[in-house]
């Protein structure tokens, strides 16, 4: 847990030369003091691929989510940065095994993925707005198939930077990227015996956001990103976000 907490720390320091960097040239940032609240809502689509070879074995899991993201940050600059994530999806994910090149299981079965998080930062805008942050959350994962409920908890700490830059006064790039460390992974069948107690693996998120500003109070903006639950597992997912923002 203290190693964990170091490594996010260090992290840290090194992002700031980011900002530094970009904070050399351009224009000022419209991400002011007068909006300090910002809403944003919206689907969120999301593909996970999972593949694995043993000798003469071959699992694959694929499959398609859609859900919705509900996100809150208050920005106030060079004071505080509050931001939490409420998302939640389903899925049809398609599971496959050979031997032998020949095809032994192939099966459907229904499944929930979402996330919680929570970040507590302080806000630089200038030129640019970056925002190094620290936080907590949670991923979860359930799997309806075959009579049986299977829910998967990732509880981890992270650490990471949000990063804003106009390029016009409509029109704003971003790139997020959060990386955690996940302290508990639980699974419970049918939500009461568990089954199995894991802690102490790394895993990343790395967003990059386009922002199209309609006005001084709506946005638009798509995200695509790139999740790693896990750095020694095979899996991995790739995501899009369409977030309609209120800024107030």
């Amino acid at each position: 847990m203290k190693k964990s907490i170091y490594y996010i720390l260090f992290f840290l320091i090194l992002s700031f030369k980011l900002f530094a960097e970009i904070n050399n040239s351009g224009n000022k940032s419209s991400e002011k003091s007068d909006q300090t609240h910002n809403l944003y809502f919206g689907p969120e689509f999301l593909y996970s691929h999972f593949k694995v070879e043993e000798d003469f074995r071959k699992f694959s899991s694929n499959g398609f989510y859609g859900g919705l993201r509900v996100r809150y940050e208050f920005l106030k600059p060079w004071i505080f940065y509050y931001g939490t994530d409420l998302f939640a999806s389903y899925g049809i994910i398609d599971l496959k095994l050979t031997a032998f090149d020949q095809e032994v299981y192939h099966d459907r079965e229904s499944e929930g993925f979402g996330n919680i998080d929570v970040r507590l930062g302080y806000p630089l805008v200038n030129r640019a707005t970056f925002v190094p942050f620290l936080g907590l959350g949670e991923y979860f994962n359930f799997k309806i198939g075959s009579g049986r409920i299977v829910h998967i908890e990732y509880f981890y700490i992270s650490g990471g930077y949000r990063f804003r830059y106009d390029i016009s006064p409509k029109f704003r790039i971003g790139q997020d990227s959060k990386f955690f460390n996940v302290i508990s992974t639980t699974l419970k069948e049918n939500f009461s015996e568990i089954r199995y107690h894991e802690t102490d693996f790394w895993g990343c998120e790395v967003a990059l956001p386009f922002i199209w500003l309609f006005s001084k109070s709506w946005s638009f903006q798509f995200e695509p990103y790139f999740l790693k639950l896990n750095f020694s597992s095979k899996e991995n997912l790739f995501g899009g976000r369409l977030l309609f923002g209120y800024h107030f």
